[in-house]
């Protein structure tokens, strides 16, 4: 299975701000991605209340949940808006001819899934000292 760049750009900016609040242009300097595409992100993210914009002069972006609660299936299936393996099936099953097809693809999906959610987004950063001097140090991802 392939994700999107959305994906990784999600899952980062999360990472990051695990470890620190910050504004959304210092995230994507810090990973030399782009301003436009971490901003689309950031607002799914924020929509779906992974993330809080807060305003003003130290104003940025923060969790809106402990890192421990992020689940990164969750998080990676909403940015890939991929469906569960029920929403492969039509409502006529008996007259499709490739619901067999469709269930093996939408158990391999949610066994895709089933894996990432093994991991909350403490345990991405608990102990990766590589991205605690890449966001403290700065430097290249």
């Amino acid at each position: 299975m392939r994700l999107t760049l959305q994906a990784e750009h999600a899952v980062r900016a999360l990472m990051y701000l695990a470890l620190r609040r910050d504004r959304l242009s210092t995230i994507a300097e810090c990973y030399e991605i782009s301003r436009n595409n971490l901003m689309k992100v950031a607002h799914t993210l924020g929509v779906s209340e992974f993330i809080v914009t807060v305003r003003g002069r130290s104003g940025g972006l923060k969790l809106a949940r402990a890192p421990k609660d992020i689940n990164i299936g969750e998080v990676v299936r909403l940015v890939e808006s991929q469906p569960s393996s029920a929403e492969f099936l039509t409502e006529r099953v008996d007259k499709d001819p490739m619901v067999g097809l469709r269930r093996a693809l939408g158990e391999s999906v949610d066994a895709f899934y089933d894996s990432l959610g093994q991991y909350s987004l403490k345990s991405l950063v608990d102990g990766n000292d590589a991205l605690k001097r890449l966001i403290f140090e700065g430097g290249s991802s």
